[in-house]
This record gives C-alpha cells, structure tokens and sequence, in this order.
C-alpha cells in the first residue's frame, strides 16, 4: 500500500443499514459510526486493506440502504510537496 493514496469515498443511502449490512457479509471497519467524535462517517476496508469513507445521503430520508443509491463521492490523496507529485 502506497502512503500517498488517503482514501475513496461513497455516499450511501440509511448509513447505519449500509454498515450494518456490510458488516454482515464480513467487511471489517477502521472506523465504526460509534467510534470516535465523528458519528457521520464510517471508514470500511477494502480486501486489500484501503480505507473506503462511508457517508450518508441523509436527503433521501431512508431507513433502509439501497445499494441502486450508492453513489462515489470523492477520492483523497497525500501530497506532500506538489511540485514533485506533478512532474
């Protein structure tokens, strides 16, 4: 695993359905909604141990997720010194 990519993120119908859901196929979590002071996001892991961002489509106003909703948010890379990241 490369240190300069951060992460991807998904936004996801019902979050605590969606984790709970993946979390019952397996997926293990390096941040559960419960942990720490952010209870908005999770962060799961992906097999190959990449963190993948949960959050939520709070306007959609579901209890239950909905994979059809899923949709990519964002990426996040660590770039310490641009200029050479460019080149």
């Amino acid at each position: 695993m490369d240190s300069g990519f951060g992460h991807i993120c998904i936004s996801v119908s019902a979050l605590a359905d969606a984790c709970l859901r993946l979390e019952s196929k397996g997926v293990k979590f390096q941040k559960k909604l419960a942990d720490g002071r952010m209870k908005n996001i999770a962060f799961a892991l992906d097999p190959d141990g990449y963190w993948v961002e949960l959050i939520g489509q709070e306007k959609l106003h579901k209890t239950e997720t909905d994979i059809a909703d899923y949709r990519f948010n964002h990426t996040k890379f660590r770039i310490k010194n641009p200029k050479v990241s460019l080149k």
